[in-house]
Formats: structure tokens, C-alpha cells, sequence
């Protein structure tokens, strides 16, 4: 039985209708990292080193004291020839030429971060074979032969199976890795690897509403849009009880993907409205940074670029949470955060390079119950701006 993973992003991506020159993509949340398929192939059953040393020996079922404590021959003998059927048939697939195509794909994509149709082809393949693998673990696989008297010997099997096939063989992760190459294999194909190829030649990235998430999302998704190292903005934190111990501002810079980036800079329009905050303006201050080609269209943002964290100690200073048996809610950040200008936007919000004022009453009903006819005049600027690049 093959596990589903915990991906749980919400997004959507594709080329404008009206131009399809321009690439659309907007999400709900700071999340992207988890597509990340980087850390699910960097497991050691990548290298397996001796594939032909199978560990679990057929002497070591033969010669097993608890299966020579079955009494009865018939089942001693049906029990020992179901066992050295499941072994086998997992040492076959530990060597099988599907899960070596699997790993010879999954070390070129670790190199490259190219999600290729070879890649894709050897992940389902391999999971078309290891679906057909008898389930080892499950005391069901073994109903036909389970006694009292055998159960000893099949609670040893399977511990001995999970040893070799989990730990040894590190089959676990090739579980997760097959999966996580099935699951993202879109958004590296339709997103990721466009922009790095070159494809995606104009883009409006969609952070209406979106409140915030994952700093992570910085290193694997955002700096792939980023062509030059630069400063973004300054930070500082306390380092000390006193009121006024803080840390000098500290730059904060970004650097293009090691791998994934855009060969060159592209027009890139920034959607923003009042929900807009956190990680989403973080978006807008790192990639505004990278020159005049990038800019923001739409409404202030929220003005929560702060840190926080919900254990009081960090950073000495700064907490999120209920204290006071729930008395009281507590917001306080860690540290402070100010743009390159020197301008600390929190409570404020960034000002977007072209205003687009929010919808009225009237658009928002006519959103719900006529979206066929609904005039988003955000998009419509960043569509006529992008258009004339």
C-alpha cells in the first residue's frame, strides 16, 4: 500500500487569456516549499552501493529456531514457503532495472532541477512495480499461515523484513521519493523550469489576500526570480532586556537560485491589496529591489513585516499567542524591519507603484454572482502594463 504524501498547496498558474505572452500565478499562502522535490530524492537509497549483497539470506528462514518450533509440518512448511516468497520477490525489486532507471533519473534531476518526461515515465513505472510487492508488514498477508504456534516466527520475519527493506535498503524513502516525483511534477514542468528555461517571458504574480506563510519560500521559489545579488531592506532585534538594547540594522540580501533562476530579468507585475502581508510584502521589497522591471499594482499592503514567534525567549523579545489563562491575546514582534529608503512600513504598508483602488460593494456582488462579467481592473492594469513591454 503506497502512502499519500501531506502536499497541501493551494494555486493556480497558466498564460493569461487575453495575452498569452503574460504568465499568471497566485496562491493562498507562503507554501511552496513544499514542492520542494529536492529534499525527498537526497535519501540514501539513491546510492545503494551493493545492490547485489541482498541482506535477509534464504538460510536465515531455513535455518530460523522458531520456525523449527511449528509442530505442524504442513503449516512449518507453508509458512517457510511464504516467507521465501516475499523475500524474494523484494530482493528481485531492489535490483530490478525499473527502480535503477528511477534512480539514475532522480540523480540527473538533483543536478539539474529539470523535471523530465523520463523522470516521470521511471516514477510511475517503479510504483506500477512496487504496488505489485506483497504487503510484509501487515499480519493479513500472512492469514493462511498464522497459528499460535507459527505467529513467533512471522512477528520475527517481519521485523527482520523491516530491518532489510526500511533501514537497509532504505525502501521507505523510495516510497516518499516516488510519490513526491508524481505529485510536483506539474508545478516543475508548468512553472518552475519555464522560468528557468526562458519560456515564461512576462509574469503577474497574484499576492491578493494572501497573508503570509513560510520564509523557506524565499530560497526555493522567490530568488528564482531574482537575477543579481542586492539589499532588500535592514533588520534589527533586541539583544538585550533594556528598552532601548537593540541590534544595529543588519542588511538583508537576496541572491539568484543556485540552480533554478531566470536566465535574465523579465517584466514582472506585482498584484497587491490590504490582506496582502508578511511574506507577501517581503515578496514585494526583495523583488522591486532587483530594478525597475518589477512593479507593484493594486492597493497598500497590510504593513506586518515583523517577526514573530510564539516562544518569548527568541530574540529576547517578541511573542504570538494566548497568555493569562486566555485572558489576553499577545502580538509583539521580535524584530523590526525597514526598506531600503530607510522606511519602516509596518502599520503602513507599501505603497504600490500604480494604485488601482479596491472594488466597490457593487463589484465585489457582482464578482459573486456574475464572475463571467466581472471586470477585475487590478489584473486589466497589470495585463495593459505588461502588454506594452
Amino acid at each position: 500500500g503506497v502512502k499519500k504524501s501531506d502536499l497541501s498547496i493551494t494555486y493556480l498558474m497558466g498564460s493569461v487569456k487575453k495575452n498569452p505572452d503574460i504568465y499568471y500565478l497566485t496562491y493562498d499562502s507562503f507554501s511552496l516549499y513544499l514542492s520542494d522535490l529536492t529534499k525527498f530524492l537526497s535519501s540514501k537509497f539513491l546510492n545503494d552501493s551493493n545492490p547485489n549483497e541482498l541482506g535477509l539470506r534464504t538460510r536465515n528462514i531455513e535455518n530460523n529456531p522458531l520456525l523449527g518450533r511449528i509442530t505442524d509440518l504442513t503449516v512449518r512448511e507453508n509458512v517457510k514457503v511464504l516467507t521465501r516468497d516475499i523475500q524474494s520477490k523484494w530482493d528481485a525489486f531492489i535490483i530490478a532495472p525499473e527502480l535503477n532507471v528511477f534512480r539514475t533519473q532522480c540523480r540527473q534531476f538533483m543536478a539539474t532541477e529539470i523535471m523530465s518526461d523520463d523522470l516521470l515515465e521511471a516514477a510511475r513505472s517503479a510504483l506500477i512495480k512496487y504496488d505489485e510487492l506483497p504487503v510484509y508488514y501487515e499480519e493479513e498477508t500472512y492469514a493462511t499461515v498464522l497459528t499460535p504456534e507459527s505467529k513467533p516466527y512471522i512477528d520475527w520475519f517481519i521485523s527482520e523484513m523491516e530491518q532489510y527493506v526500511g533501514n537497509e535498503r532504505n525502501m521507505n524513502d523510495f516510497e516518499t521519493a516516488v510519490i513526491a516525483v508524481i505529485e510536483r511534477a506539474s508545478f516543475y514542468q508548468n512553472l518552475l523550469n519555464p522560468l528557468h528555461k526562458g519560456t515564461i517571458k512576462k509574469l503577474i504574480l497574484d499576492l491578493r489576500s494572501n497573508g503570509g506563510g513560510a520564509l523557506k519560500d524565499l530560497q526555493f521559489f522567490i530568488e528564482r526570480l531574482v537575477t543579481k545579488s542586492t539589499i532588500w531592506s535592514y533588520e534589527r532585534t533586541k539583544e538585550g532586556n533594556g528598552r532601548f538594547d537593540y541590534t544595529p540594522w543588519i542588511p538583508q540580501k537576496t541572491k539568484p537560485h543556485k540552480l533554478g533562476g531566470i536566465p535574465s530579468n523579465i517584466p514582472i507585475a506585482i498584484l497587491t491589496d490590504n490582506y496582502s502581508a508578511s511574506m507577501s510584502e517581503i515578496t514585494v521589497l526583495l523583488l522591486k529591489s532587483q530594478g525597475n522591471h518589477v512593479i507593484s499594482i493594486g492597493d497598500y499592503t497590510y504593513g506586518a513585516t515583523a517577526g514573530i514567534t510564539s516562544d518569548p525567549a527568541d530574540f529576547n523579545g517578541g511573542v504570538v499567542g494566548n497568555i493569562a489563562d486566555n485572558w489576553f491575546y499577545f502580538y509583539m514582534p521580535f524584530s523590526a524591519v525597514k526598506d531600503v529608503n530607510g522606511e519602516i512600513i509596518e502599520g503602513v504598508g507599501i505603497k504600490p507603484d500604480i494604485y488601482v483602488a479596491p472594488p466597490t460593494d457593487a463589484e465585489v456582488t457582482q464578482m459573486e454572482n456574475a464572475p463571467d462579467t466581472f471586470v477585475d481592473r487590478v489584473m486589466e492594469a497589470a495585463v495593459n502594463h505588461l502588454s506594452s513591454k
